[in-house]
C-alpha cells in the first residue's frame, strides 16, 4: 500500500514538472525580457559592477586622508616588587627629619598599566591628499562609465541575436511557402505528363526544382536553429532550451542624418568618456 502511494506521489510530481516546463518553454520571449535576462546573467557586467564597488571603496578610503586618525595602545608591566624610596642620612638634622631616617616610602606599584590614545591630523601634505582623492574620484567615474558601456554591449548583443532569429524565421517561412508552391507545381506537371500534355523533361525539371527547394528549406531550418542556439548562449541559458520569441512588427523611421548620429555617438559613447577620464587620472 505504501509503495503504491509513493508511486502516485512520484508520478504526480513528474507530471507537474513536465507540464510546467512545457508551459514555460511555450511562452515567447519579448525583446525587453531577453535584455533583462541577459543583464541579470552577464558575467562581464557583474565584473564591471564589482569594479565600480572597488572604485567607490577606494574613493572613500582617499576621503579619510582629510580626517584625523586615531590610534590606541595598551601595555601591562608586572614588577617583582613594588618600587620604594628609603631616606638615609637624616639623623643629623634632628627632629622631625631624623624621624624619617631609614623609612621606606612606596614609589609605585608592582602592577603597572599603560593605555595611550593618540590623534593625528594632517595639516599640510604638499597637495598629495587632495591629488589622491581627485584620482580616486576620477577612477570611480571611469568605472561607472565602464559599467554603462558593458550594459550597452550586452543590450546590443541581445538585439543582434534576437533579430537574427526573427530574420531566420522569416527566411524559413518564405522557404516553406516556396517548397509548397514547387510541390503543387510538380503535382500539376505530373498530371499533365500522365495525359501527355508535357514531355518527360518538363516533369523532371519540376522535380529538380522541388528537390532544390527542399534542400534550401533544410538550410533555412538549420540556420534558424543556430540563431536560437546563439540567442540562448547570449542569455547564458542551455543552448538546447526551447525558444520562441515575439515578432516585432512596428517600424519606426529614424529621422536623423549620418553626421548627426556621429555627433551623438561622440558625445554619448561611454568608451570615449572612459578614455578621457583615464587620461585625466594619469
Amino acid at each position: 500500500m505504501i509503495s503504491k502511494n509513493w508511486r502516485i506521489i512520484v508520478l504526480t510530481i513528474l507530471t507537474v514538472a513536465f507540464f510546467t516546463q512545457v508551459v514555460f518553454a511555450g511562452e515567447p520571449l519579448t525583446l525587453d525580457e531577453s535584455i533583462n535576462i541577459a543583464l541579470r546573467n552577464s558575467i562581464t557586467l557583474n565584473i564591471a559592477k564589482e569594479g565600480l564597488k572597488g572604485a567607490t571603496a577606494q574613493k572613500r578610503e582617499a576621503l579619510t586622508g582629510f580626517l584625523p586618525k586615531f590610534s590606541t595602545s595598551y601595555s601591562y608591566t608586572r614588577l617583582s616588587e613594588a618600587p620604594f624610596s628609603r631616606f638615609t642620612g637624616l639623623s643629623s638634622f634632628g627632629p622631625p627629619l631624623s624621624m624619617l631616617d631609614g623609612k621606606e616610602i612606596p614609589a609605585g606599584t608592582a602592577d603597572n598599566y599603560n593605555w595611550v590614545i593618540e590623534a593625528k591630523q594632517p595639516l599640510f601634505a604638499g597637495g598629495g591628499i587632495w591629488a589622491n582623492y581627485q584620482a580616486s574620484s576620477i577612477g570611480e567615474d571611469a568605472a561607472r562609465m565602464e559599467e554603462k558601456a558593458k550594459i550597452q554591449d550586452v543590450v546590443l548583443e541581445v538585439q543582434v541575436a534576437y533579430f537574427n532569429v526573427l530574420r531566420a524565421q522569416k527566411i524559413q517561412e518564405a522557404t516553406q511557402q516556396s517548397v509548397e508552391m514547387l510541390s503543387a507545381h510538380r503535382d500539376i506537371a505530373e498530371n499533365y505528363f500522365k495525359v501527355g500534355m508535357i514531355p518527360k523533361n518538363d516533369l523532371l525539371h519540376t522535380e529538380v526544382e522541388l528537390a532544390n527547394g527542399k534542400q534550401a528549406l533544410i538550410v533555412a531550418q538549420n540556420t534558424l536553429e543556430l540563431a536560437k542556439y546563439n540567442l540562448n548562449k547570449v542569455l547564458r541559458r542551455n543552448i538546447s532550451t526551447p525558444l520562441e520569441i515575439v515578432d516585432i512588427l512596428n517600424y519606426h523611421k529614424l529621422n536623423r542624418s549620418f553626421e548627426s548620429c556621429l555627433d551623438i555617438a561622440r558625445e554619448s559613447r561611454p568608451e570615449l568618456k572612459v578614455s578621457a577620464l583615464k587620461a585625466r587620472q594619469a
